[in-house]
């Protein structure tokens, strides 16, 4: 069976798409997302032409539906050879695009370029999202990036003389010997640099399998001891440059949130493209989540084979929208959250609702179940409270209607 006997495509009004593009040149110490430390144009032209099919498979299905956002991302989309990356372009403007509210690609300062400026400009990319995390060169050391403290400052220069589109910036907090004056000093001088309407400010985390969790491990590294006080530092300085705190890590002036990112916050429909790409669809039977496997060669070589298709049971899909939505400010719509599971959250989960109430974890607000900004810092925590309390509710009681 393929993806047509699952996926209902009748209940698609729009749909964002990602595409994971997962060349580096190296990995860096850090990094948990799927990539492989190699550019070979060989291996990019296969990468490229499995896309192509696994894009014509999906417009054989979806029609004319309209594409509402698009994010390339990586590892490093702007080390994809420029021709292949046209290809890329080409083979997108095939979609229904008509209405298209976003169109975002991921950039490292080391492969930044006039040239690949340019591209973007002619296919209406209007959305740049530059991977900088420190203006520090001890703290680039620490984190092992490629790109140097020289190498950021010349892709500033070069974002400031020539982008005319939408610029977010990525930081990284709690690094190790990270200081409340290194990490302000950062944001300001790129805010001094560039056009920013956006920062993504990441909390450092050793993720499993990575370079970092192995120095961590043997050379004795260890997390940054204010690591929260530091994040609120910089949450406090970020508010009084206009830069809103919308999403855990995300902050943005009014009205540039990133918008495909808010796909995936409110648990709308997406697919993703590439070896460790997810979506989240509409199926026959339910709610849908796709997967290809984490395997370049594999997604090259037969990618109907690297993908996985599971059925999401009711108590996970609604653990994914608290998952999702308890990480933005404004928090989960209580009118989606009805439609959506046909019930309200005091009505379906009273005990637990009793509970965040009198904790005073969750807002009093006529529109949204909002988290406060301390409970949001320690989300794992009421999710766990959240679990245990679906655990509890009686098999078959909860139903989906999704997208509502």
């Amino acid at each position: 069976m393929g993806i047509p006997d699952y996926i209902e495509p009748g209940k698609l009004k729009a749909l964002a798409l990602y595409i994971h593009i997962p060349f580096c040149v190296e990995k860096c110490d850090y990094c948990a997302f799927y990539s492989v430390a190699h550019s070979k144009a060989e291996w990019q032209e296969k990468w490229l032409q499995a896309v192509r099919l696994e894009f014509a498979k999906c417009r054989k299905l979806i029609g004319d539906i309209r594409i509402s956002t698009i994010f390339i991302g990586g590892g490093t989309p702007s080390l994809l050879k420029l021709p292949l990356l046209e290809g890329l372009f080409k083979e997108i403007e095939l979609f229904n695009l008509d209405g298209l509210e976003e169109y975002s690609i991921e950039a490292n300062p080391e492969s930044l370029s006039p040239d690949f400026l340019d591209l973007l400009k002619i296919y209406s990319i209007d959305r740049l999202s530059l991977g900088v995390q420190s203006l520090q060169p001890e703290e680039l050391a620490m984190l092992g990036r490629r790109a140097s403290l020289e190498h950021t400052l010349e892709a500033l220069e070069l974002l400031s003389a020539k982008w005319q589109g939408r610029l977010n910036l990525d930081f990284i907090s709690g690094i190790p010997g990270q200081s409340q004056a290194s990490l302000l000093d950062s944001l300001e001088k790129a805010i001094q640099m560039a056009k920013l309407d956006h920062i993504s400010l990441y909390s450092l985390s050793a993720e499993e399998k990575t370079a970092l969790q192995r120095r961590f491990q043997n050379e004795g590294l260890k997390h940054h001891p204010n690591h929260d006080s530091l994040w609120i530092k910089a949450y406090c300085f970020l508010q009084s440059q206009g830069f809103l705190n919308y999403e855990m890590a995300n902050f943005a002036k009014p009205g540039k949130e990133c918008r495909h990112n808010l796909a995936y916050w409110n648990l709308k429909p997406y697919w993703g493209f590439g070896p460790s790409a997810y979506s989240t669809l509409p199926g026959k039977k339910g709610v849908l989540r796709l997967s290809y496997a984490s395997d370049l060669h594999l997604f090259n070589g037969r990618a109907d084979k690297a993908l996985a298709i599971e059925s999401l049971t009711p108590k996970e899909f609604l653990t994914d929208t608290m998952i999702m939505g308890w990480r933005l400010k404004q928090g989960v719509s209580k009118g989606v959250f009805l439609r959506r599971f046909g019930s309200s959250l005091e009505d379906l989960l009273p005990g637990f609702y009793d509970f965040l109430v009198n904790k005073r974890i969750l807002l009093q607000s006529k529109s949204h179940y909002r988290l406060s900004l301390k409970s949001r810092l320690f989300l794992d925590d009421v999710l766990l409270e959240l679990m245990g309390a679906l655990d509890e509710l009686p098999s078959g009681l909860l139903r989906v209607n999704w997208p509502e």
